[in-house]
Order: C-alpha cells, then sequence, then structure tokens
C-alpha cells in the first residue's frame, strides 16, 4: 500500500512542477511559485534539487532575495550529492553559483 501512495505521490509532485514550470515561463512568477511548494508537499524525502533550483530563480523573479539564495544553496547542496553522473548537474550547479553571486553582491 505505501508503494502506491508513494507512486500517487510521485505522480503529483510531477504534475505540480510541470504546472510550476509553465507557469515560469509565461512569467506567472506567483503562481509558479505556490505549484513548486506543492510539488515539494508531495515529495517521498524532501530531496528535490530541481524543486529547490527552480523555487531559487522565482523568488530572485519576485525580488525575494534571501529566499532566492536559501533555494539555490539547498539545491546545490543536493546536487553536490548525487555521486553517479556528477557532470550531469555541473552546469546547474553553476547556474546557481552565478545567481548567488549576484544576490550576494546586491
Amino acid at each position: 500500500m505505501k508503494q502506491i501512495i508513494n507512486l500517487i505521490n510521485s505522480t503529483k509532485k510531477g504534475w505540480y512542477l510541470g504546472k510550476g514550470l509553465r507557469a515560469f515561463k509565461l512569467n506567472e512568477f506567483r503562481s509558479a511559485l505556490e505549484s513548486y511548494k506543492l510539488a515539494l508537499q508531495y515529495s517521498y524525502d524532501n530531496f528535490e534539487p530541481l524543486i529547490y533550483e527552480s523555487i531559487a530563480f522565482t523568488y530572485h523573479k519576485l525580488n525575494k532575495f534571501d529566499q532566492a539564495l536559501n533555494n539555490a544553496k539547498m539545491s546545490i547542496e543536493q546536487y553536490a550529492s548525487i555521486k553517479s553522473h556528477p557532470q550531469r548537474y555541473s552546469l546547474r550547479i553553476q547556474r546557481l553559483n552565478e545567481l548567488i553571486r549576484r544576490l550576494e553582491t546586491d
């Protein structure tokens, strides 16, 4: 039964993440943020570097720099902990580090 619940939650998480990504592309940043937060609610273990990355960039667009910084750091920490194929995430980490540099100099 627990596996079924995890599967359902994973589907919901993916749906809300997709909804957030679409809203972000349409410059509907508040809606995107709501969707990302709902996606996190359906996370099995809260290990969601892509969601935290998306939240960081959304907070940046909303001029909420402290929240952007916190989520960018959380995302980097989680990406860095992935041991298999670390080069796959290097571009994402690089983009997040650039965001952090901008936030820390503002």
